[in-house]
């Protein structure tokens, strides 16, 4: 029990100084001028309309195969196994 606790406070402790870290530099002057020109950018608001378009799609496959087989859709058993382009595994 004394490990879990350890680990659960080592991993709220990193997660936090990570978060920490992350917020000093989004808020930083020159990233805030960066990000307010990307966002007016067209070409990177129709690629994030597109991702999003995409991951409601991915979404609302893996809830019908939920549906016709009752189980979780399989996945790749490592992250080496990943393959793109439409292969299957």
């Amino acid at each position: 029990m004394s490990t879990n606790k350890f680990e659960q406070r080592a991993l709220t402790q990193i997660n936090e100084g990570l978060g920490l870290t992350l917020l000093k530099f989004f808020f930083k002057g020159k990233v805030k001028k960066m990000l307010k020109r990307i966002e007016d950018d067209p070409e990177v608001i129709s690629a994030i309309q597109g991702i999003e378009f995409h991951g409601k799609e991915l979404k609302k496959q893996i809830k019908d195969f939920e549906k016709k087989y009752g189980r979780k859709p399989p996945g790749p058993k490592n992250r080496h196994q990943m393959r793109f382009r439409g292969e299957r595994y």
